[in-house]
Order: structure tokens, then C-alpha cells, then sequence
């Protein structure tokens, strides 16, 4: 049986927060409030809680692309629920493999069950796009976790047992987590690239309570280079703008500056015949290189200038909720002009520099 409900105050995130057991029954709603209250800062279109089978699915709406949807997703036979944050860039191509037509699902999260159901926990390496999906199989007892290749939206879970009880929990941010008592050496992240199955028993089973049975790459990589000229980076560039844009309901936002970097990101969006909006910090910029860019792109572009990185952060940031459309693009792209130019180094000297690096290479070079 699935029940759906709300909270009382709605919450403002494309984020979600998935328990075995009654979230609200076990730690009243003003914690499970709290605990959401984190995870609120992505959207403000709509927060679901749903119950099914004993557990809680919560997820909070930024409707993006497509129909409004909101979630989770779940199956004809009701025994298949998954929660899912982020763009899947080539749903219309998946839903044509699956149903015929690629007009058959009204938003990008709906192929998620129907491509399940067809390839297995395999349908994970067709996905292409900017994701973190948990996906609960009630008939064979597991759980299937994952992010896209480079992790560019966050996972997190934990497993434990409380008072005799097995408890899991999954959610984007670990504060989620910690919030709802899930122990410290209990919290994990989900690592880039990796898919995780997770097993559990009925009832009060400890010894098959969510064991990984098994992890997987998404994706297996070949990180020679072979180029010696741009041409290829050039359109990748383009591609990776495009496809970040060309399902959106809002226009894009970007950060300028006088660098290469938001100077290349800006140039493909106006190549694409895009609007969108520019903002920028003056300080240390060049400011004729920023008045060419503005007279160059003014058939797309609204370009707004301040003085105050506060102003610029929550102004522009907060108020235009299509901003995560620039922040992808940017990591995507500018880290990868980084490549380009320095190669990659090792994880060990640079991780999280190196995470960055990674995020860079989703462009496709």
C-alpha cells in the first residue's frame, strides 16, 4: 500500500530523503522537518512523503524540464519505488528504445522504472546525465544506489541497527543523516562512478540487513590523450552547453568574469541563439574585455554588473532558481579547459581538486 502526504511547512530542494522504517511515527515531524530543512535549498515547487511497504520516501521538487513531477516514482505492481535528483540529458532517446516513441514519458525522471524494468540495475550505464538515484526493489529485497559517473549530485546513506533493529537511511546531504541519529562510522558517500546493490531481510534479520552484495562502474574510462588540436574540445563545449539548456523551462545564468573560462561558456550560449543572463563582480576584471563581451553577445545576453560578491551571491544565486544550469556548465567546462591545460594529477596529491577534474570529462572529449 503507498500513502502520500506532505509536510505541513513545504520545502524548497530537488533532494530526497528515503528510511526503512516510518520517519514520522519514529522521530515525530518537527525532527523529520528539521532534517529536511537542510536538504531545502535547490527549489521551491513541492516537497511528497510517501509510505510504502514500512518505509518513508521524501522528496522535494525543482521542476526544471518537462511536466511537473512529483515523486517518487513507482510501479504498476507497487513492489518498485525509486527517488531520483538531477537531468537525465537522454531520456527522449531512452524512452524511444523502450516504448517506440520518445514522446511517450512527460519528463526525464519517468524512464527510470520502465528502463529498470527492461535492463536490470544495468540501465544505470545508459543514463546520461547529472543524477543520484535510489531505487528499492521490494520483490528481490534491495536497494540500488548511485550517481552519475562523476558524482555531480550528492548521495549518501547509512546502515545500522538501533535498539535490535535494523535502519537504513539514503539522502543528498549527510546532515539528513545526522539529524535522524545515523552513527557517524555508519554514513557513507557514494562514490563517483560507483553503483552499490544493497540486500535486506525481512523483519529483524541482522545478518542480511542491507549488505552490499555488489558495486559496479557506470562507466569504464579511457583517459589517454590522442589530440593535437582543439577541434574536438571546441565541440564538445558546444554540446555540453546545448544539452544542459535545451529541455530547460528557464533561461540559463552565468557568472562573467574577464577569464576564459565564463568567456567560452558565455560565447557557446550565444552561438546556441540562448538567452540568458550574465552577472558580474567588478574588482580585478578587465573591464574592456567585459564591455566587448557584453556588446558581442547583446542579442542574447542580459548582462548586470555589481561591486558586492554578497549582492552577487544572494541576488543573482538565490534568486534565479535555474543557477544550478551555469554552476553545471561551469564545473563541466571550466574544469576541463583545467585539463586541457595542466593534465590530470594524481588522486592522492589533489582529491578534491581532482573530483573537480573528473566532473570536467562528463563533457565527452
Amino acid at each position: 500500500m503507498l500513502f502520500l502526504g506532505h509536510l505541513s511547512s513545504p520545502a524548497s530542494g530537488c533532494s530526497f530523503l528515503v528510511s526503512n522504517y516510518n520517519l514520522t511515527a519514529q522521530h515525530g515531524p518537527d525532527v523529520v522537518r528539521l532534517a529536511n530543512w537542510w536538504q531545502r535549498w535547490r527549489g521551491p515547487d513541492a516537497t511528497n512523503v510517501a509510505y510504502a511497504h514500512g518505509w518513508a520516501f521524501l522528496h522535494n521538487l525543482l521542476s526544471m524540464t518537462g511536466t511537473f513531477t512529483p515523486q517518487p516514482f513507482v510501479s504498476d505492481d507497487g513492489r518498485t519505488i525509486a527517488l531520483f535528483n538531477g537531468e537525465i540529458y537522454n531520456y527522449r532517446r531512452l524512452a524511444k528504445a523502450l516504448t517506440g516513441s520518445s514522446d511517450s514519458f512527460g519528463s526525464d525522471g519517468h524512464v527510470l522504472l520502465p528502463a529498470y524494468a527492461k535492463w536490470g540495475e544495468e540501465f544505470l550505464k545508459n543514463l546520461h546525465g547529472e543524477f543520484a538515484i535510489v531505487l528499492v526493489d521490494f520483490a528481490t529485497q534491495r536497494v540500488i544506489l548511485s550517481t552519475d559517473a562523476f558524482s555531480t549530485k550528492p548521495l549518501w546513506y547509512a546502515s545500522w541497527v538501533d535498539h535490535g533493529a535494523p535502519r537504513f537511511l539514503a539522502a543528498s546531504y549527510e546532515s539528513a543523516l545526522t539529524s535522524l541519529g545515523a552513527p557517524r562510522h555508519a554514513r557513507r558517500m557514494a562514490e563517483p562512478n560507483q553503483a552499490v546493490v544493497l540486500s535486506f531481510g525481512p523483519g529483524r534479520d541482522h545478518a542480511r540487513s542491507f549488505r552490499a552484495t555488489h558495486r559496479f562502474p557506470l562507466v569504464t574510462w579511457d583517459l589517454r590523450q590522442h589530440k593535437d588540436t582543439t577541434d574536438d574540445f571546441i565541440s564538445a563545449l558546444r554540446r555540453a552547453v546545448a544539452v544542459r539548456t535545451r529541455e530547460t523551462k528557464h533561461r540559463a545564468f552565468i557568472g562573467l568574469s574577464s577569464g576564459y573560462d565564463s568567456g567560452a561558456i558565455m560565447l557557446a550560449l550565444h552561438l546556441q541563439e540562448a538567452p540568458f543572463l550574465a552577472c558580474g563582480v567588478r574588482g580585478h576584471e578587465n573591464s574592456g574585455v567585459l564591455h566587448e563581451r557584453e556588446q558581442f553577445c547583446a542579442r542574447t545576453a542580459e548582462v548586470r554588473h555589481t561591486h558586492s560578491i554578497y549582492l552577487y551571491i544572494h541576488t543573482y544565486i538565490h534568486t534565479y532558481m535555474y543557477t544550478h544550469i551555469y554552476i553545471h556548465i561551469y564545473l563541466s567546462i571550466c574544469i576541463c579547459i583545467y585539463i586541457y591545460r595542466s593534465g590530470s594529477r594524481e588522486r592522492e596529491k589533489e582529491p578534491e581538486r581532482q573530483r573537480e577534474i573528473y566532473i570536467g570529462i562528463h563533457i565527452h572529449i
